[in-house]
């Protein structure tokens, strides 16, 4: 008995020293891993860190001040007496612009004309919508005016925006 319980002890120790190498090795392993990833890292910023706040490597910039830009044809078709105008609009810097077609005239020989809901029923494009920040929209608004009126200048009746207007 004394000699199996020998050969049990002897094959235990194998067993458990084989056991002991594989650990030591398979951590040898992993160590040599993390070092050779950590010699792949940059050596001319050790001591920087990723951090929860850095910025993207590209970033859209808005304007300073925020801006709806609205872009108009200033000589328009007239379909008697149903002035036409192609509108673009976009925000940037505003959480949002509403394009209240109510809000919009058009001035020309020093006379102001409103839009026409009618009108632009019948020969327009639009709705009345929310223009989200970066966004933007196009439709044609048409303005009761004379027939003879073939220049004329847009405008958008609401102080609280920083418009700026371009002519196509």
């Amino acid at each position: 008995m004394k000699s199996s319980l020998k050969i049990s002890i002897a094959v235990l120790a194998v067993a458990i020293i084989a056991i002991a190498g594989t650990s030591v090795f398979s951590m040898q392993r992993a160590t040599n891993s993390v070092n050779s990833q950590v010699s792949a890292t940059p050596t001319n910023s050790p001591t920087q860190t990723p951090t929860a706040t850095q910025q993207p490597a590209q970033v859209t910039e808005s304007p300073s001040v925020p801006t709806i830009t609205i872009s108009y044809n200033s000589q328009s078709r007239n379909l008697c007496g149903h002035y036409t105008v192609d509108i673009s609009i976009i925000n940037q810097g505003y959480s949002s612009f509403t394009t209240d077609p109510a809000k919009f005239f058009i001035t020309a020989g020093g006379q102001n004309y409103a839009y026409s809901a009618s009108s632009t029923k019948q020969y327009g494009l639009w709705a009345s919508t929310d223009v989200p920040n970066q966004g933007s929209y196009d439709g044609v608004l048409v303005f009761d005016a004379p027939i003879t009126v073939t220049s004329a200048s847009l405008s958008y009746n609401d102080a609280s925006y920083n418009i700026v207007y371009e002519v196509k």
